[in-house]
């Protein structure tokens, strides 16, 4: 799985600019092993691998949305346009909640997500 591929995934999947993109790569780069881990005793296809490619960067996505209550902001409006945290972090999981099932042929069905806590 490289790297350039899941950035230019995680890019598609989240809309970040490249510059936003680079900022994550240290939770990016942690998705990266964790998928390769739990692929490491496997060959799979060519298909295969872009499957898992794209999951890997959805999870990332989805990482990096439970990071982004920490900033400043929760919501921001300007104009027409609305920016929430709250429905980024929604959309993040249910995105990767269909990216897990549609891999789950190849990883089986193991729930290696992590929440949030809030206290």
């Amino acid at each position: 799985m490289s790297l350039k591929d899941v950035l230019n995934r995680f890019t598609l999947v989240s809309g970040f600019e490249r510059d936003r993109v680079s900022h994550y790569l240290p939770i990016i780069l942690d998705c990266i092993r964790i998928f390769q881990e739990k692929i490491q005793h496997n060959n799979f296809s060519e298909t295969d691998m872009l499957r898992l490619t794209h999951a890997c960067a959805v999870f990332a996505y989805y990482k990096v949305s439970l990071c982004m209550g920490s900033e400043a902001f929760t919501s921001f409006k300007a104009g027409d346009v609305e920016f929430d945290v709250e429905n980024i972090k929604q959309s993040a999981f249910s995105i990767w909640q269909s990216e897990k099932a549609q891999i789950a042929d190849l990883i089986g069905n193991d729930d290696f997500s992590f929440m949030r806590v809030e206290v």
